[in-house]
């Protein structure tokens, strides 16, 4: 009896944790980004602690695919710049970010547009590449790297041919 309690008690939290990582953040909450916010990469629960085997079904389910968002393009001049500074910088950015392919995180392209219609989008988005936001960790990029990546992310689909 005492092993079908810790077993239904193992799979009630895994249950738990499972809903907590598919679930957006709250606009304002702590951890809340705007990806988050808009059906982003951020809400797909990534290979991270549960691996990715475990939630393709089975035991927990598959993760709900978010709606299909119309595809988020860069100008390419300005996304060579803005690569050639990140390497030129020996930045970590596209470890986990491609220009407009998905790594594990969002495309410089999907961040650009989840920024493009706030007011202040440059400054937020510099201190969300200073300081970290969401899953991203702060501390990766200078303030000065920051605010630069900042203006080249949100000018990448500016001026496409």
């Amino acid at each position: 009896m005492k092993i079908r309690k810790s077993i239904a008690l193992v799979v009630l939290a895994a249950m738990a944790v499972s809903t907590a990582l598919l679930s957006p953040a709250s606009a304002g909450e702590p951890g809340s980004s705007l990806l988050a916010q808009g059906g982003g990469s951020y809400n797909r629960m990534g290979p991270g602690m549960m691996g990715q085997g475990m939630t393709s079904g089975g035991m927990m389910g598959q993760p709900a695919e978010p709606a299909a968002a119309p595809a988020a393009t860069a100008n390419p001049r300005r996304a060579a710049t803005l690569q050639s500074y990140i390497q030129g910088h020996h930045l970590s950015c596209m470890q986990c970010h491609g220009i407009e392919n998905n790594g594990f995180g969002p495309s410089f392209a999907e961040v650009s547009a989840a920024y493009e219609q706030r007011h202040g989008a440059r400054a937020l988005l510099a201190e969300h590449i200073a300081n970290g936001f969401g899953r991203m960790p702060g501390g990766l990029a200078s303030q000065a790297e920051a605010e630069r990546l900042a203006a080249m992310i949100e000018s990448l689909d500016k001026g496409k041919p």
